[in-house]
């Protein structure tokens, strides 16, 4: 289109110049044609192409400051000689960079004449351009929105899982209360305890090939295995083969975490991990922080006085009478306050 309005509007500057010069002002009645030659007849009229090209130029004068005809947006098509170029794919690849540079910018560097059939194709141009720039847009953000949903949806799958998982746990089963009874420290403390321990417990995903806790790490929690398969392997340097260990349901590992919350509970003295805990199925576990660990072995140490070195258990002994004797006077202090009140 561009190129076509082009071409109409150096030949109304031609016609304008006959119409003035030539004194043939049929414009509305008689339809005029050129050919490429020195002059141009119609009806037995002989026009001057120096003149008409004098008249029209494309190129400003050195003797003017503005051309005698506005051609508008078509300038640039008229300079370029792209209207005199018989290359038609070089044609076309020139308009659809002047198409596409303007389509972005919505024609706002379009420098239009008063010509009615410029300005509305210049208005066309910014039309069409801001109509794709918010389909793009619209595009865009519909994507961001299924993106959100897909979050949200996917958040709500989890937090169903993880709703299922500790509804699991609320309702510890006989056999999860065995899995605590294995470990040779925890089997011999009351189910106070136990229970103590298991609300503390948090559930754990893991996927097939997966490196759950790697050897030389500190051991920051203890798992315990209710779905799936994991391997514990010891890689020893220089040999060609490992010591492997497979822990099914209701399996354990991490029972350091236990004696080291008993002796020390100083996060400074974590156990360090020696072997690799890798997980050959999916795996579904069950597991207790070291923080946690610490917590309740502090808040229930009378389960485990048996287990407790004789240091350790004067100073739960020491803290919890400190604690009741504090509770007592804050009480007594309490009671006072309200008798005074009275």
């Amino acid at each position: 289109m561009w190129y076509f309005l082009a071409v109409n509007r150096e030949i109304k500057c031609w016609l304008e110049y006959i119409c003035k010069h030539e004194k043939i002002c049929e414009l509305g009645t008689v339809d005029y044609s050129f050919h490429c030659g020195y002059s141009s007849q119609k009806n037995n009229e002989m026009i001057s192409i120096p003149g008409l090209k004098q008249s029209c130029p494309v190129e400003l004068p050195k003797n003017m400051t503005s051309f005698p005809f506005d051609y508008g947006i078509y300038l640039s098509a008229l300079q370029s000689n792209m209207t005199t170029s018989r290359d038609l794919p070089r044609k076309i690849l020139h308009c659809f960079w002047w198409g596409l540079r303007n389509l972005s910018s919505f024609g706002s560097n379009l420098q239009t004449s008063f010509y009615a059939a410029e300005i509305i194709f210049s208005v066309m141009i910014a039309i069409i351009g801001l109509a794709l720039f918010l389909v793009y847009l619209n595009s865009r953000v519909q994507q961001g929105l299924e993106k959100m949903a897909e979050q949200r949806r996917l958040r709500q799958k989890m937090k169903k899982i993880y709703r299922g998982l500790i509804k699991r746990i609320r309702n510890m089963s006989p056999h999860h209360m065995d899995s605590l009874k294995k470990v040779p420290i925890l089997g011999r403390i009351r189910e106070t305890g136990l229970k103590a321990i298991s609300e503390h417990l948090k559930p754990n995903m893991y996927t097939r090939d997966e490196y759950i806790i790697r050897k030389g790490e500190p051991l920051r929690k203890m798992l315990f295995i209710w779905q799936g398969t994991a391997l514990s392997y010891t890689a020893t340097k220089g040999a060609t083969t490992s010591v492997c260990k497979c822990l099914e349901k209701n399996d354990f590992y991490g029972e350091e975490l236990v004696i080291w919350a008993l002796k020390s509970a100083s996060f400074s003295e974590l156990p360090i991990c020696t072997t690799t805990l890798v997980s050959q199925s999916k795996v579904e576990a069950f597991s207790i922080t070291a923080n946690h660990l610490k917590s309740v072995v502090a808040e229930f140490w009378w389960h485990f006085r048996w287990e407790l070195p004789p240091s350790r258990l004067e100073y739960f002994a020491a803290s919890s009478t400190q604690a009741a004797w504090c509770r007592h006077h804050a009480k007594k202090l309490r009671d006072q306050l309200v008798g005074t009140n009275n």
